[in-house]
C-alpha cells in the first residue's frame, strides 16, 4: 500500500483474484489523483463482476482500467508493477485469505530489465491477449545483479518454464526442498526420484487438500520413502517453491503441473542467490515444522 500510495505515473496489477479492500481503496485513490491504474484478473473469481458492490465495479467506477480473462485456462499471475520501478511477484494474490491465512511468498524487486519483461506481459493482458494468443518471449530472459546473482524469467503457457525447472532439478547435487500447493508433473517427479536414488537429500511439504488428488505425486514420493509431509496450515499452503543445493530459488505463480505449463498464464523466476535461498530455507523449515506439529489457530 505504501508503494501504491507513492505511485506517480502508473500501477499495473495482474492478480488471479482481488478482494483485499485496503488495496482496492489504494488503487482507486491512485486513479483519482491521475495515476494510470490497470488491472488484469480472472473472471473465475467474480460471479457478478458488474454488481454495484463488487470489486471490479468499484475499480471501474473509480477510474481503473480492467481487463478480464474469461476463456479456458486461468490468468493465474500475481505480479504488481509501480511506476515501472518496483515489481512485486510471487505466490501471493491480493486477497484476505492469501494475506492473513495462507502460506505465501512474495518479493519486491527493482531491476529495470526484469520489470520490462513483466510490463510487456501486462500490455498484452490489457489488449485482451491471454494464454496462447500472447507472445511468451521476454526482452530480458536472464538478468545479472550485483554480486553475481542471476535471475531467469519465464512466462506460461509454453514459455520454457517447465524445461528450465527440469534442467535445474536434474543438475541438483546435494539437496532439493519443495513447497507445493499442487504437484502433478510426472517429469519433475521422476527427476526428484532419480536424484534421491543418487543420494540427493529431498524434503517436501505439500498442500493437504491436493496431496491425494488426481495425478498428485505426493503418494509416489511417500511410497518411495522420501521425507515428505502434508501441510499443517488449517487453511492453505499456497507456496510454489523449490530450493536447490541451498543456492537456487524457484518461485512464482507457477504450480508444478501440466496446467501451469500448457494452459494458464503464469510467471516464474529462477534465482541463483545463496542469501535468498537461506531466507526461503527458513520459511521451508517453518512450514515443515508446522506440518510435523499442526496446531490450528496458532
Amino acid at each position: 500500500i505504501r508503494d501504491l500510495d507513492g505511485a506517480q505515473k502508473s500501477i499495473d496489477i495482474a492478480s488471479f483474484e482481488i478482494d483485499l479492500d485496503p488495496v482496492v481503496d489504494a488503487l482507486i485513490r491512485a486513479a483519482q489523483r491521475g495515476v494510470q491504474v490497470r488491472v488484469a484478473t480472472d473472471s473465475e473469481n467474480y460471479e457478478t463482476p458488474d454488481d454495484p458492490n463488487g470489486v471490479l465495479r468499484r475499480l471501474k467506477d473509480g477510474g481503473v482500467q480492467v481487463s478480464l480473462e474469461n476463456a479456458a485456462g486461468y490468468m493465474h499471475n500475481k505480479f504488481y508493477i509501480i511506476d515501472e520501478k518496483v515489481l512485486w511477484t510471487g505466490s501471493w494474490n491480493l486477497t484476505v485469505n492469501d494475506t492473513y491465512r495462507n502460506n505465501n511468498n512474495t518479493m519486491r524487486l527493482t531491476d529495470a530489465k526484469l520489470i520490462a519483461n513483466y510490463k510487456k506481459r501486462m500490455d498484452e493482458f490489457m489488449a485482451g491477449r491471454f494464454h496462447g494468443s500472447a507472445n511468451k518471449t521476454v526482452p530480458n530472459p536472464t538478468v545479472t545483479e550485483a554480486g553475481g546473482v542471476t535471475i531467469e524469467n519465464y512466462f506460461s503457457p509454453t514459455g520454457g518454464g517447465k524445461q528450465a525447472i527440469q534442467k535445474r532439478l536434474e543438475a541438483a547435487q546435494k539437496s532439493i526442498k519443495v513447497l507445493a500447493f499442487s504437484f502433478t508433473d510426472d517429469d519433475q517427479a521422476k527427476a526428484i526420484l532419480d536424484k534421491a536414488k543418487k543420494g540427493v537429500k529431498v524434503q517436501g511439504v505439500f498442500e493437504q487438500r491436493n496431496a491425494q488428488g488426481s495425478g498428485a505425486e505426493y503418494p509416489t514420493f511417500k511410497n518411495a520413502g522420501l521425507d515428505v509431509l502434508t501441510d499443517g496450515n488449517c487453511y492453505t499452503m499456497h507456496h510454489k517453491v523449490y530450493i536447490i543445493d541451498d543456492k537456487t530459488v524457484i518461485t512464482g505463480s507457477y504450480n508444478f503441473s501440466s496446467n501451469a505449463d500448457k494452459d494458464n498464464d503464469e510467471n516464474l523466476l529462477i534465482i541463483d542467490d545463496p542469501n535468498l535461498a537461506k531466507l526461503y530455507s527458513q520459511e521451508f523449515d517453518r512450514v515443515y515444522q508446522q506440518a510435523k506439529n499442526p496446531k490450528c489457530g496458532s
